[in-house]
């Protein structure tokens, strides 16, 4: 059996058709497009001359893009933009971003290292200072949203700074403000600072603080394939020294391997955490105690007021009392006062009224002149005396203290007593046990 002729132009075409064929068969492989932010950062990211995005994220990126296919579309916006971008999903991937565990809920970061940082202080041109503290009542810049600022704002309150924070969306805007001495300093990046401080007139501090790892980073759940071929790809970057990786670091920075932090700053960022440890646990035991020592000097305060109070209830009613007493002692005085005088008044009108009644009992013609002179004399020697008497009743009146003494002739003082009682003992002899008839009321009177 012979075999069907072929001619030899349908010979030749049958390699072309068998290649058609083969190449429909083979699955078609489509370019993964990936919106990316980037903001200006010089020189880990930013706007090159030709308006095209570069730096050293972006050289990372080219190379891993151009290895696993992806079609790259930049969309540019400052730092708080594309972080609002990249939680609202309007771009896929966000570059240089630090990792914080407070990030770590919301984005999801490759696991790689791509660059060490940590956050320098500078300053206004010669203005000096040494230390965190240093910063007391000075205006200092930082960008908004950024790990720095929330960095910076806990050690402020964890050291009493009193200062005033200057958000800014960028560190170029940063280090203006510094030259046109706005503020007093301001945090960037050491990235930044170590390539763009030459350019400003601003001093570099040796005050650094929060260490950072800047890495890739997608939305929460989102693009996961993304991270796994970064984390891929660099991990390869990284163990060869001719990759792209190490070359843009040899082109921004002069350096030919990843940033590490050095010890020293190492040993010091250890040593400004332990004493901020310290710090804040001797803070809450002073507060503990000022507290509690508020509180038992309120108590105490509460119960010297009530003792206070007590204290001067009891004076009070102890000067009411002291008041009444001697105002009862006032009465008591007085009366016994009155009772004297009263007793005085009697004695001396005893006399008066005595030898008045023997005057009208026995008339005028019946006693001798003589004797009626005698009565006379002793009613007015009465009479004086209750003058005398209402005098010093006048004078103690006016308070007047002083104690005053006149001489007096005893004699005489027998003689105008006998002779005030004489009437009494007249009216009732049987009272009388001596004779007093011998006395003549006036005759032993000098």
């Amino acid at each position: 059996m012979s075999l069907p002729f072929r001619s030899h132009r349908e010979s030749a075409a049958l390699p072309f058709i068998y290649l058609l064929l083969f190449t429909l068969t083979i699955p078609q492989v489509y370019a993964r497009e990936v919106r990316v932010g980037f903001y200006e950062n010089y020189p880990k990211v930013f706007t090159s001359d030709d308006g095209t995005p570069s730096g050293i994220f972006v050289d990372i990126l080219e190379s891993i893009a151009n290895d696993e296919q992806w079609t790259l579309y930049y969309v540019h916006g400052n730092w708080s933009e594309c972080l609002e971008r990249l939680e609202s999903g309007d771009i896929d991937l966000m570059v240089d971003v630090a990792f914080s565990e407070a990030r770590d809920e919301i984005y999801d970061f490759c696991e790689s290292n791509i660059l060490s940082n940590w956050a320098q202080v500078y300053t206004r041109n010669n203005l000096e200072i040494d230390i965190l503290t240093d910063l007391n009542g000075m205006r200092i810049s930082a960008i908004r949203s950024g790990i720095h600022l929330t960095r910076l704002e806990a050690l402020i309150d964890g050291f009493s700074i009193d200062c005033e924070i200057v958000v800014v969306d960028d560190y170029e805007t940063v280090f203006s403000l510094l030259q046109s001495e706005e503020v007093d300093a301001g945090v960037v990046n050491r990235v930044f600072g170590h390539a763009n401080a030459d350019s400003f007139n601003v001093s570099k501090s040796p005050v650094i603080f929060s260490p950072a790892s800047l890495r890739y980073a997608v939305k929460k759940g989102c693009n996961a394939d993304l991270i796994v071929a970064i984390d891929k790809c660099f991990t390869v970057m990284a163990e060869d020294p001719g990759s792209i990786y190490h070359q843009t670091l040899r082109k921004w920075l002069g350096e030919t391997s990843k940033f590490t932090t050095p010890e020293w700053v190492r040993i010091s960022l250890f040593s400004i955490s332990t004493i901020l440890i310290l710090f804040f646990a001797v803070s809450i035991i002073l507060r503990y105690q000022v507290r509690r020592k508020t509180t038992d000097l309120q108590k105490a305060n509460l119960e010297l007021s009530k003792q206070v109070e007590e204290t001067m209830k009891a004076h009070l009613d102890l000067k009411r009392s002291e008041e009444i007493r001697i105002r009862q002692e006032r009465i008591s005085a007085l009366g016994q006062m009155v009772f004297g005088i009263a007793h005085d008044f009697n004695n001396m009108l005893t006399p008066i009224l005595g030898y008045s009644d023997l005057i009208l009992e026995n008339q005028l013609t019946v006693i001798p002149l003589k004797e009626q002179l005698d009565y006379v004399q002793i009613i007015r020697s009465a009479a004086a005396d209750a003058r005398e008497t209402v005098k010093r009743l006048q004078e103690s009146m006016r308070a007047d203290t002083r104690t005053k003494t006149e001489a007096v002739l005893v004699a005489k003082l027998i003689s105008e007593v006998v002779g005030a009682i004489q009437p009494i003992i007249k009216s009732k002899p049987e009272n009388i046990y001596i004779p007093i008839a011998a006395y003549h009321p006036i005759s032993h009177v000098q």
